[in-house]
């Protein structure tokens, strides 16, 4: 978000290796992904049908994917996908806090409401029925923005929860480990993806944004670490963090993921670096990339992307109201891509 393979990692045991390749697989390999373009993964950041609401419940009442009149638009949008040819997207889960996540009256988190599973099943169901895999988004930056309190719901304020051993431990046994254990084996669920653009709440060099104050890059590295050994353990997907640029790429080869993935919009970060120049054994995506505001195209981009050695792509957006998001407007393009491309 703009402000918002058969190649593995050496797996912690040749169990968990073996669980996984199937899933990596859609990534290819480091040195078969130039060879087989088919294994090129392209996909589409959905990323939401209500941000922050999709899964679960606030204050505000629910307006999860469960809901009638949520799951009938939510269908209406991968009917949408699949019909120009789309099988991956990126959804974002809790994003910043304000539903699904119960906590107590001193920040503590204690669990999920009675709606996260629900939501999240709906979500599965629909994207089985259009062959449509997810990279479920467990949290987004903007869970550590500012504290907002608007008609009951606090929004972002919630720095503690990776700042705080006890909370961070809290976040991860109470929320994303029961997740983790439910889909763990869900054959929908591409991926795990712990946190979207981390580096706006870090202490690295980077635009101030939305986030006042900041977490030590080692604290955040250890809770996506501490976060992906969770996932490790309960369930067969790779994981993965959606860093907000390749300039911080390298701080996450040591955090313990399965594929790593930064998002690219070209006026931040150019020029765009090969992805064999980071030197990381395991897949390399683009996460984010612009279909609106951008000189360039979509097929333009997938095509540099895939030059430039990465292992696929996904573009920014469908349901984004940004000047980043622009999907309806290329869907031409996307779709003579994607066909073009097919094995």
């Amino acid at each position: 978000m703009k402000n918002h393979r058969n190649g593995l990692l050496i797996a912690l045991s040749i169990a968990c290796l073996l669980a996984a390749a199937v899933s990596f697989s859609l990534f290819g390999s480091r040195s078969s992904s130039k060879a087989l373009p088919e294994k090129y993964t392209v996909g589409v950041n959905y990323p939401w049908h209500n941000y922050g609401r999709d899964f679960g419940a606030s204050a505000w009442g629910h307006a999860g994917v469960s809901e009638p009149r949520s799951r009938k638009e939510v269908e209406d949008d991968f009917a949408y996908l699949a019909s120009v040819g789309v099988d991956s997207v990126r959804w974002f889960v809790f994003c910043d806090g304000r539903s699904g996540i119960v906590y107590g009256g001193d920040g503590t988190i204690t669990g999920l409401d009675e709606y996260v599973f629900p939501d999240l099943d709906a979500a599965i169901e629909i994207a089985s029925r259009y062959r449509i895999r997810i990279i479920f988004v467990l949290v987004d930056f903007h869970l550590f923005r500012e504290r907002e309190l608007v008609a009951g719901v606090q929004v972002g304020g919630r720095l503690d929860l990776v700042a705080d051993a006890r909370l961070r431990r809290q976040l991860l046994e109470n929320v994303f480990m029961p997740v983790f254990r439910r889909y763990g084996n869900e054959e929908q669920v591409l991926a795990w993806e712990i946190i979207n653009e981390p580096e706006w709440a870090m202490n690295v060099d980077f635009k101030r944004g939305v986030v006042i104050d900041r977490i030590a890059a080692d604290t955040m590295v250890e809770f996506v670490r501490e976060a992906a050994a969770a996932a490790h353990a309960h369930t067969r997907q790779p994981v993965t963090v959606g860093s907000a640029g390749f300039a911080f790429l390298r701080l996450w080869t040591g955090a313990n993921l399965d594929f790593l993935q930064a998002h690219y919009y070209g006026s931040l970060l150019a020029p765009l670096p090969s992805a064999g120049s980071f030197r990381f054994a395991g897949p390399i995506i683009v996460g984010e990339f612009p279909s609106a505001s951008s000189d360039r195209d979509i097929a333009q981009y997938l095509d540099t992307f895939r030059k430039k050695g990465y292992d696929g792509a996904f573009v920014w957006s469908l349901n984004g109201r940004d000047s980043s998001s622009g999907l309806r407007g290329q869907e031409r393009q996307l779709r003579l891509w994607l066909s073009r491309s097919k094995p």
